[in-house]
C-alpha cells in the first residue's frame, strides 16, 4: 500500500516556520550590551561625616524645587561608618552627567570622626558640574562650599547662571569664613582632607589651610556663637548684615578661635583621618599651616 507523503510534507513546513518566528531557528540578532550608568564619589565633612545620607539631584531640578526633585541615585545610600567615604555610587541611567547638587546630611547614626560625636553642622552641600565616569574626581561637600552654594544661587532658580555664579559666590564665602586662607585654593577642587592626589606640597598646605577654615568655623558654630543655618541664610546675598549674626561676630574672640584650632591640631587632624587615602608621607611643610585672618563681613 502506498502511503502518501504530502501530510508529513505539510507539517514539517508547518514546524519550520513556527521554529523560525519563535527563533527557534539558527541565527538571531545578538542581544544589545547593558547601558552602563554613571558613577560619583562623594565625601561630606565639617570633619569627615560618616554613616551620613547621600542624596544627588539635577542641579536644575534641585534649584527649581528641592522638595520635590528625584534622588539620583539608585539606592539609597550613607557614607562609610568607618572612613566616612562614598566612592562610585551608581547613578540612574537617565541622570547624564551633571551639573549636580550634592547634599551630604546626619542622620541618628551620623559621626564626626574628628570629634567622635554628631557633626555640629549637619548638612552640607556641593556643586557637582561634571562627572567623567574614566576619570572621575571625588566631590568634597563643606561648609565653604555650602556657603558658596547659596550665595551663587540666591535669588536664582537658573543652572547656568548659579554656574556662573560660582567664582565670585567661593570668592565671597571665604573673605567670610576662610580665616586667612590663600584666595587662589579652590573650594570646589581642593579636598579637606589628605587623599590619593595630595602628594605634593603644594597640595598638602592648600588642604591643611582649607581644613583650618572649616575646623574653625565649625568650632564657633559648636560653642553657639553662630547658627550654621541663619549664617548660611545671611550669608546668601553676599554680605552678613543680620543683626544676630553680626553681634556674634563681634563678640567672637579670634584669639581663643586659633588658640582652639592650632597648627598642631590641624596637622594631627590631617595625619589621622580614618579616610585610608594616604599611603604616602605627609610633607612637614603641613605643620606650619594655621587659620590666621578674621571674619571679613564686607569681603
Amino acid at each position: 500500500m502506498r502511503v502518501s507523503l504530502v501530510p508529513q510534507l505539510l507539517m514539517v513546513s508547518l514546524l519550520s516556520l513556527l521554529l523560525t518566528a519563535c527563533g527557534g531557528g539558527g541565527s538571531s540578532s545578538p542581544a544589545p550590551e547593558p547601558e552602563e550608568a554613571n558613577t560619583i564619589s562623594v565625601f561630606g565633612t565639617d570633619g569627615p561625616m560618616a554613616a551620613a545620607d547621600i542624596a544627588v539631584y539635577h542641579l536644575q531640578d534641585y534649584l527649581t524645587d528641592s522638595d520635590t526633585d528625584d534622588n539620583l541615585l539608585v539606592a539609597d545610600v550613607t557614607s562609610d561608618a568607618v572612613t566616612a567615604l562614598a566612592d562610585n555610587l551608581e547613578l540612574t541611567l537617565d541622570a547624564g552627567t551633571g551639573p549636580f547638587m550634592v547634599v551630604v546630611t546626619a542622620n541618628d547614626d551620623t559621626i564626626d570622626l574628628t570629634t567622635g560625636q554628631p557633626p555640629v553642622i549637619s548638612q552640607v552641600r556641593t556643586i557637582a558640574k561634571n562627572i567623567d565616569t574614566l576619570t572621575a574626581m571625588r566631590f568634597y561637600a563643606t561648609p565653604l562650599t555650602t556657603i558658596a552654594v547659596a550665595i551663587a544661587s540666591n535669588s536664582d532658580s537658573d543652572a547656568a547662571t548659579v554656574l556662573d555664579n560660582l567664582v565670585n559666590a567661593q570668592a565671597a564665602a571665604k573673605a567670610f569664613f576662610g580665616f586667612g586662607m590663600a584666595a587662589d585654593i579652590d573650594i570646589f577642587s581642593v579636598p579637606p582632607i589628605l587623599d590619593e592626589n595630595t602628594t605634593s606640597t603644594d597640595s598638602q598646605k592648600a588642604v591643611a589651610q582649607y581644613r583650618g577654615a572649616i575646623e574653625s568655623l565649625a568650632f564657633i558654630v559648636e560653642n553657639e556663637a553662630l547658627d550654621f543655618t541663619a549664617l548660611t541664610n545671611d550669608a546668601a546675598d553676599g554680605i552678613l548684615n543680620n543683626a544676630e549674626v553680626i553681634t556674634a561676630v563681634q563678640n567672637l574672640n579670634v584669639i581663643d578661635v586659633m588658640s582652639r584650632i592650632s597648627v598642631a591640631s590641624i596637622a594631627e587632624l590631617l595625619d589621622e583621618d580614618a579616610t585610608g587615602l594616604v599611603n604616602y608621607p605627609i610633607n612637614a611643610v603641613v605643620d606650619d599651616e594655621a587659620p590666621v585672618g578674621v571674619i571679613d563681613s564686607d569681603a
